[in-house]
C-alpha cells in the first residue's frame, strides 16, 4: 500500500514494550517516511521504566530529575540494563529519522483503575497470587503541548518523569508479608530471597527477561 493511502498517524504513543527495540524502531522509521513525505513533523512517545533510574539496577546515587542530563548517563550505562539500552536507540533513531522523540517514564500503578484495557497493575497482583502459592513473600538481593505546535525538550532532553511519590520494593513486600499472614493466607511473615531469577520467573510465571524490569528496580 502506498504511503500516501494509508491513514494519515503523525504521532505514535509506544506502550507494548520497554525491552523489545523493534516494536519501536519500525514504528519510527515509518513516521521518518511519512516526514519524507508528507513534510509534517512526526512525533514518537515512548514508554519506559522506573526500574532503569533506581539504584539497585546500577543507576547512580542520588535525586533523579527528568530536567538533568539524563541521556548522558544514561547512554554510559546502556548495556548494563535492557530499558537504557532501549531508551538511547529509541532516542538516537528518531533523531536520525527526524522524528520528535519523548520518552516517558510511569509511575507504578496500584488500586484499581476504571480505564478500558487494564484495570490492575501488571506488577502487584502476580506478586501477591504468588506469595499466597508458595506461603511466603520472597524478594530479591538488595543491590498536550504537541497538538498546538509549541516548543517543548524532545530527543536526548525529553524525558518526563511521571511520578508522585517513591516506592520501595523491600519496603512494600515486608508489609505484604505481614498483611498476608494477618488474613491467614501464608503462615510466615518473615520473607525469603529468591534463589535467581529463573527461580522468581517460573513461580510468577513471566518470562525470565521480565524479572528484573518489573519486580526488582525499586
Amino acid at each position: 500500500m502506498a504511503l500516501d493511502n494509508c491513514f494519515p498517524v503523525s504521532i505514535v504513543v509506544h506502550t507494548a514494550s520497554s525491552i523489545e527495540p523493534n516494536l519501536a524502531l519500525h514504528l519510527i522509521t515509518a513516521l521518518g517516511k511519512r516526514r519524507e513525505v508528507t513534510g509534517e513533523e512526526t512525533y514518537f512517545l515512548h514508554t519506559s521504566g522506573l526500574s532503569a533510574f533506581y539504584e539497585r539496577t546500577g543507576w547512580p546515587a542520588g535525586k533523579t530529575k527528568d530536567t538533568g542530563p539524563i541521556f548522558d548517563v544514561e547512554k554510559q550505562l546502556a548495556e548494563s540494563f535492557p530499558i537504557r539500552k532501549i531508551d538511547v536507540a529509541v532516542i538516537e533513531h528518531a533523531e536520525a529519522c527526524g522524528v520528535t522523540s519523548f520518552i516517558v517514564v510511569p509511575s507504578t500503578i496500584y488500586g484499581k483503575g476504571t480505564g478500558a484495557w487494564n484495570r490492575m497493575s501488571v506488577v502487584f497482583p502476580p506478586y501477591v497470587q504468588t506469595s499466597i502459592s508458595l506461603q511466603r513473600v520472597y524478594k530479591f538481593p538488595e543491590n498536550t503541548k504537541i497538538l498546538r505546535r509549541e516548543a517543548i525538550l524532545s530527543g536526548t532532553e525529553g524525558y518526563c518523569f511521571a511520578l508522585a511519590n517513591d516506592l520501595f520494593s523491600w519496603e512494600l513486600l515486608d508489609q505484604l508479608a505481614v498483611a498476608l499472614k494477618t488474613r491467614g493466607l501464608i503462615t510466615e511473615t518473615e520473607t525469603e530471597t529468591w534463589a535467581g531469577d529463573e527461580a522468581a520467573a517460573k513461580s510468577l510465571k513471566v518470562p525470565v527477561q521480565f524479572v528484573q524490569p518489573l519486580w526488582n528496580s525499586g
